[in-house]
């Protein structure tokens, strides 16, 4: 799979502490794979740590800085066919959750030819995340950690280790609610 060549050669590139989280975790955790209708891996980078853009190149792999993330990509991949109004309301949405959507629209309108990104990235991605000294994500309130939960483990269920935090199971709580473990292909994250 894609997706998993890149997240190998990835890993190779991050210089500090990470681990997967999101999607991804639940996937495996509750699977050993990841989920099938999950189309890309989060990694939340914690304090301190970094990826080696330069190295990424010896991989052919691109990094693109995102609306709240960081993208990670092959560069033999095709481009990604991204509506790009659609994702700058989404991120308008994300940075302001109590909005309604005539809203959003309103104030997407007013921002969105000063401040709408051209995606460069292919498909599939890697989403980078890089946590606050608080462990907290600027614009993402819903997502935080504890200390305890972070510390991180190597996982074996690719072939090749993945970092996974020891607290996953608070997380996945947290993040997908007490019937984590039962699939729901419903489920809507925000």
């Amino acid at each position: 799979m894609e997706l998993l060549n890149i997240l190998k050669d990835l890993i190779k590139c991050i210089e500090g502490d990470w681990f997967v989280g999101d999607g991804a975790l639940l996937g495996i955790i509750r699977q050993r794979s990841l989920l099938e209708y999950d189309n890309d891996i989060d990694i939340y980078l914690l304090p301190g740590s970094t990826i080696n853009k330069s190295k990424l190149k010896e991989f052919n792999l691109e990094y693109q800085k995102y609306y709240m993330d960081s993208k990670v990509y092959s560069l033999l991949n095709p481009l990604n066919k991204k509506n790009k109004w659609f994702e700058y309301c989404s991120y308008i949405k994300t940075k302001n959750r109590k909005l309604h959507l005539p809203q959003v629209l309103s104030l997407a309108k007013e921002t969105y030819i000063d401040e709408v990104i051209e995606p460069k990235f292919t498909m599939p991605y890697i989403d980078i995340y890089y946590l606050n000294d608080d462990l907290t994500l600027n614009n993402w309130p819903q997502i935080y950690f504890y200390e305890n939960e972070i510390v991180t483990k190597e996982y074996y269920c690719f072939g090749f280790p993945v970092n996974i935090p020891v607290g996953y199971n608070n997380i996945l709580n947290r993040q997908y609610g007490h019937n984590w473990k039962i699939p729901n292909p419903n489920f809507k994250y925000y």
